[in-house]
């Protein structure tokens, strides 16, 4: 049987970011042999790259020989600068853990001394844990809390490579009969952006061992932090628990 085609076109976009990605790995200014060994292409195939991306200004050529960004990789950054809006990655995250399990689900960021509640969806049960977007709550002991005094000098990942050790728990902590799980999400430099947090009545939701809840927490907050910036802040590994069905809207 013969061999499919090659498809080049592919190969050289796969070379594009590889070359152009080694520059954010490198400081932004690199040599040719640097590049060499930061892409594991040939000089001479580096070269042929450079004089396309130095004749369409993303990347320019210094006195020194150097190479580093050029000024239209500058205009695609604040492009996406003023493009980006969080509320479109945060809340579908949030729309998709409230249906999984049945709970509320909100994104908090800091605030000074404080933990300001950015954007929720709100449980679609009778009985929930009501709080509104734009509320301001103390850096307390609850599982949102938590997650912003943990990670008040800076990112550590999990010891044993399990991401589900950066969840966080709390129990009538904060509001009476109210239990929360949280998961930090990160951003660019692997800073604290924000938490994703699950909560719901004590009586119907146990934050330590829902789950449903955990994995799902772990995923759309590890996702969210990719989106973000961060770079590989919550470990390869992946969760055990499968993907969960919405939970039906009926009292528990």
């Amino acid at each position: 049987m013969p061999r499919a085609p090659v498809d080049r076109s592919v190969t050289a976009v796969e070379r594009t970011f590889t070359i152009l990605g080694a520059f954010l790995d490198g400081g932004g200014i690199l040599t040719l042999p640097e590049l060499e060994q930061k892409t594991g292409l040939f000089k001479s195939v580096i070269w042929r790259y450079l004089i396309s991306f130095e004749r369409h200004g993303y990347i320019f050529k210094r006195d020194d020989g150097k190479y580093q960004l050029g000024v239209t990789a500058l205009r695609l950054g604040k492009t996406y600068e003023k493009t980006f809006d969080i509320s479109q990655h945060v809340l579908p995250a949030l729309q998709r853990l409230a249906d999984a399990t049945g709970e509320s689900a909100s994104y908090y960021v800091r605030e000074n001394d404080m933990r300001l509640c950015l954007y929720r969806v709100e449980s679609p049960r009778s009985l929930r844990v009501s709080v509104s977007p734009g509320s301001l709550w103390p850096l307390d002991e609850t599982a949102t809390g938590q997650i912003f005094r943990r990670y008040a000098d800076g990112y550590a990942p999990p010891a044993d490579g399990d991401p589900r050790a950066f969840l966080t728990h709390s129990v009538n902590i904060g509001r009476e009969e109210t239990s929360s799980t949280s998961a930090p999400v990160f951003g660019l430099n692997n800073t604290l952006t924000g938490a994703l947090t699950v909560s719901g009545p004590t009586s119907r939701y146990d934050s330590r061992n829902n789950e449903t809840a955990r994995g799902m927490l772990v995923r759309e907050a590890a996702a969210l932090s990719a989106r973000l910036g961060a770079l590989d802040a919550y470990p390869a590994q992946p969760c055990d628990e499968p993907p969960a069905e919405p939970q039906t809207n009926v009292e528990g």
